[in-house]
């Protein structure tokens, strides 16, 4: 069962390997490339260079929401207000609703004093009260939404054609929504699970879990036991609080402490892989290391003895990246 555990960490990390080779050749970079540049370049403070990145990619093609915050981001923190404005604004028009993130961002606060900064907050508390119509605080389409068949209704209301080029944007949303899509309103399962692979890319717990079952089940592939066991892991250590779907279908293949064991090993390596906070966006990477953290907490894993000062840092590392969980188990530490 080691060698298998060591095959399956393996092939769990394996995608979070990058090749630097092409980086010679920047006339020739990728969007995508171009914004792990950027990550890379503000990982070491280099914030106009990452900034000036992200606006040759945007040359390519358009950015998500996302993309374009993060360009607001770094323009604020080399110091130019007026682009850091530009690009915040722009991030809002593609539908930014994260209103007490945005609040609580360090990284803009240069901007708090600005004539138009209560007016973005404004428009993003819309964005958010448009978000919530349709989706829970887990970002999954709310049950009745596609109880009472409003999921065309929803796509067309927001344009499928926008929703495509976001998901070919990376965005790994717009990634799982429109796999959904493809599942329930235009079936056609070939589409559905690429865009289910492509979300669990990312580490997108609800596409990691979906094409999991799929693999399990054979629902739009073959049947592929070790696939399934490979994106439940992966599943099982990004899950959100209380989702425990992906880690009791672990159990189930491996046994709960082989399970646990493997679980926990994996979280580990991909914490200590220099790659994982390129992939994984801050939601994700809280989560997985607040489940780090409850391991260590909780001396969840045989082969890993319990240790609370572990536990701490590592809920202290979730709370930075803004896990709610994180910081009320925090409060009851220390």
């Amino acid at each position: 069962m080691k060698l298998l555990k060591l095959i399956l960490i393996s092939l769990l990390i394996g995608s979070t390997t990058y090749t630097n080779a092409q980086e010679s050749h920047q006339d020739t970079q990728t969007y995508e490339q171009r914004i792990n540049n950027a990550t890379r370049l503000y990982q070491k403070g280099n914030y106009t260079e990452a900034a000036l990145e992200y606006e040759k990619a945007f040359k390519q093609k358009e950015g998500n929401f996302q993309d374009y915050y993060n360009t607001a981001c770094l323009w604020s923190l080399a110091g130019n207000i007026t682009k850091s404005l530009k690009y915040l604004n722009i991030s809002v028009d593609k539908g930014l609703n994260m209103v007490e993130h945005l609040k609580n961002d360090t990284d803009l606060s240069k901007l708090h004093g600005t004539a138009e900064w209560k007016m973005i907050l404004k428009r993003v508390q819309q964005n958010l009260k448009e978000y919530q119509k349709y989706y829970s605080d887990d970002g999954e389409l709310k049950r009745e939404v596609i109880a009472k068949d409003k999921l065309a209704n929803w796509v067309n209301d927001f344009g499928l054609q926008r929703l495509i080029e976001e998901a070919e944007s990376n965005s790994a949303v717009a990634q799982r929504r429109l796999a959904r899509y493809y599942t329930f309103v235009d079936k056609n399962d070939k589409k559905k699970v690429k865009w289910l692979k492509e979300a669990a890319d990312s580490f997108d717990y609800t596409a990691l879990n979906n094409l999991a079952f799929a693999y399990n089940q054979g629902t739009g592939v073959e049947t592929d036991k070790k696939e399934a066991a490979i994106y439940y892991t992966k599943g099982a250590c990004v899950a959100p609080y209380g989702k425990t779907n992906c880690f009791w279908a672990m159990r189930d293949f491996f046994g709960l402490e082989v399970a646990s064991n493997l679980k926990m090993e994996t979280m580990i390596s991909l914490v200590n892989n220099n790659m994982t906070a390129l992939i994984l966006d801050d939601y994700t990477l809280g989560n997985l290391l607040y489940n780090l953290a409850s391991y260590y907490e909780d001396g969840s894993a045989s082969d890993y003895p319990k240790d609370v000062s572990k536990a701490k840092d590592y809920y202290r590392k979730s709370a930075k990246y803004g896990n709610g969980y994180a910081k009320k188990k925090l409060a009851e530490l220390e």
